[in-house]
């Protein structure tokens, strides 16, 4: 595999100004938020049926970011794909990876009041989450016995050999404090300094789990959100990790990053 670009404060930048790849085929994406946000109501009714004994009047609250149409297109094709099955309650149990020992039930919602009155809230990042889970099998080889959702500091890790060797992290945007760039800012600020970091908070746990996961050999870090996959190879140096460019997530790419042993 050629080696790619490192990742910089300059590479980030770069890709920060850049348009955002087509996240379908043309024609293929539709109506895609309309008919998410659609179904989203009728689940969120049947989770505060569930949650509160009886129906709440407008239960489902999106907030001003609302649903893009990239996070809604890939989660409807991973329900249609079978990947993620959702119930009534808008629970998900995640068929693109392998069981979790306590059922891997998840909730695309969580309840919560104000002045008194009920309502419901998204969980927006299970979207992005569940929906790159699934690419991983539906465009780039991966089998779901090989991957395992919320998997210690990441949202996804798919396996060689028993070894972790994909670490997915997912956020429901580039930007922001908890956005992909302010995560791989720190990442990169942790890579430049003497010795890691003690793990007290998010990225600095998620970079000593990086740390971890390359003591033997590289690994591939694939970073998701809406509108970003950036996939990178993942090389231990002394007591850091350095990052490149990688070409995609495939398992074929894994294998081939994963290759390379200290």
């Amino acid at each position: 595999m050629a080696e790619g670009d490192r990742i910089d404060a300059d590479w980030l930048a770069r890709h920060l100004t850049e348009s955002p790849p087509p996240f379908a085929e043309p024609g293929e994406e539709g109506d895609a938020a309309k008919v998410l946000v659609e179904e989203l109501g009728k689940w969120a009714e049947g989770f505060a049926l569930r949650r509160w004994g009886a129906p709440t009047e407008s239960p489902l609250q999106l907030g001003p970011r609302g649903v893009h149409d990239e996070e809604a297109f890939t989660f409807l094709r991973a329900v249609r794909k079978n990947h993620v099955n959702v119930d009534d309650a808008g629970f998900v149990r995640v068929l693109s990876a392998k069981p979790k020992p306590n059922g891997g039930v998840y909730s695309l919602f969580s309840g919560n009041t104000y002045d008194g009155v009920p309502y419901v809230s998204l969980n927006t990042e299970y979207l992005i989450q569940f929906g790159a889970a699934s690419e991983l099998v539906h465009f780039w080889g991966w089998k779901p016995p090989h991957i395992t959702v919320e998997a210690g500091e990441f949202d996804a890790v798919g396996e060689l050999a028993g070894r972790p060797a994909l670490l997915m992290e997912a956020k429901a945007r580039i930007d922001g404090a908890d956005g992909l760039a302010r995560l791989l800012t720190h990442i990169l600020e942790f890579a430049q300094a003497s010795e890691p970091p003690r793990p007290h908070d998010t990225a600095s746990r998620k970079y000593v789990a990086l740390l971890g996961a390359t003591e033997r050999n590289d690994v591939l870090l694939w970073l998701v959100a809406a509108g970003a996959r950036w996939a990178f190879r993942a090389t231990r140096v002394g007591e850091r990790v350095e990052l490149y460019e990688a070409p995609n997530p495939s398992r074929r790419a894994v294998v081939d990053i994963t290759g390379r042993r200290r």
